[in-house]
């Protein structure tokens, strides 16, 4: 089953710290794409700067910490 694939994956602690190493490049490369895109439209400004900031930390952090959770998971409760 693809649980157990995952699992037998994750359960390697090389395989898991490798994807959450990858994960932390994600995480940058989404916070400068999202960052980008709202100085490439002109949206950029002193004005909405810590509402992008604000968003950005949703969007660049969070989904990397929501798939950081499935290696850690299966690294350290099984």
């Amino acid at each position: 089953s693809m649980y157990g694939i995952v699992r037998e994956a994750f359960q390697n602690p090389l395989t898991a710290v490798l994807y959450v190493v990858a994960l932390v490049f994600l995480g940058y490369h989404l916070r400068h794409g999202f960052q980008s895109a709202f100085q490439t439209f002109g949206l950029r400004n002193s004005r909405y700067e810590w509402l992008i900031n604000l968003v950005a930390v949703l969007f660049w952090l969070l989904i990397p910490l929501g798939f950081a959770a499935m290696p850690l998971f299966f690294l350290w409760a099984h």
